[in-house]
């Protein structure tokens, strides 16, 4: 596998790594040559070409390569690595792109690693390898036959809230299942089990005193699959406690609850007004599960929280 790195990207990893080396003066000449030449698409390529040699001179990208050669799915499937800078934190990790250039459908798949990084990342390899071991990790689940990843989870009938929090348990549920093969594997932290341990208990409230037990299976769990996951950040009582006295479908959303369903008397006329509003055959008598009335009040909350904000109307 090559590594294609974003020359702007590639430009600030040498520049930050040959401060206070001996080699630095040498860059710099080297730099200054550069810029005699006059064509700017000539002065660019040879730019792009002295980051290039530097950054092979200096070992910059060993860390990426030893860090993806340990994944041997991910070694053996992609095509290219392009590595490039996170706009913001939140950008940063691995995204796995397949595409087929001509866009037929019989012509040859091409699977592309997409790395967004800081720049200061790789000059601490130290720091970087945790978090390039978990992401190239979601990375070879993707790729792997067995683990079925499927790249839309289904749409949730009530809206972009319920699809949020599934998308929330899903990451957490698998972050678990990844950290718990490294820890065991002794490429990651033990310590990386209490982090995970709290992302869990962030979105699975629901399963209350179950959530140790479930937590656990999913970090000692070898084989995770996609189906496995999604099953449990859809419907996570269902799920650890199981159909008990037999599970009950929720009227709004659909998905079963084992714990049964909440009053809709019981809910405040707000969160009764927005369900009505969304669904006009729904009575009190029906009620719902949950976590529906939870992102009901919680819609409620948060337009009551915007109105508050100066210019809302």
């Amino acid at each position: 596998m090559r590594l294609e790195y974003e020359p702007r990207f590639l430009d600030d990893v040498v520049r930050r790594a040959v401060v206070g080396r001996p080699e630095g003066r040498r860059f710099h000449r080297e730099c200054e040559a550069v810029y005699g030449i006059v064509d700017p698409e000539s002065r660019a390529a040879a730019f792009d070409a002295l980051s290039l040699a530097w950054c092979d001179r200096l070992a910059l990208g060993r860390v990426l390569e030893d860090r993806i050669a340990e994944e041997p799915l991910v070694s053996a499937a992609i095509d290219h690595c392009a590595v490039g800078r996170m706009r913001t934190p939140s950008d940063a990790g691995a995204e796995l792109i397949v595409r087929t250039p001509t866009g037929e459908p019989s012509a040859p798949v091409v699977r592309v690693l997409r790395l967004l990084l800081s720049p200061e990342w790789l000059l601490d390899a130290v720091a970087l390898t945790p978090f390039l071991r978990r992401e190239l990790r979601h990375v070879a689940d993707m790729l792997d036959p067995a683990f079925g990843y499927e790249p839309r989870l289904p749409a949730a009938r009530l809206g972009r809230s319920a699809e949020r929090l599934v998308l929330d348990r899903y990451r957490a549920a698998w972050n678990a299942t990844v950290d718990g093969r490294l820890v065991r594997e002794g490429k990651l932290d033990p310590a990386a089990r209490e982090r995970a341990w709290e992302e869990f208990t962030a979105v699975f409230g629901t399963l209350d005193q179950a959530a140790p037990a479930a937590f656990a299976e999913l970090f000692a769990e070898g084989a995770p699959t996609h189906a496995r996951l999604l099953a449990l950040a859809t419907a996570p009582r269902a799920v650890v406690v199981g159909p008990e006295a037999g599970p009950v479908a929720c009227p709004l959303c659909g998905c079963p609850s084992a714990a049964g369903l909440v009053d809709g008397a019981g809910l405040d006329q707000s969160s009764r007004d927005e369900i009505e509003a969304d669904f006009a055959d729904w009575t009190t008598d029906a009620g719902c599960c949950r976590q529906c009335a939870d992102l009901y009040a919680a819609r409620r909350l948060s337009r009551a929280e915007a109105a508050s904000l100066p210019g809302i109307r």
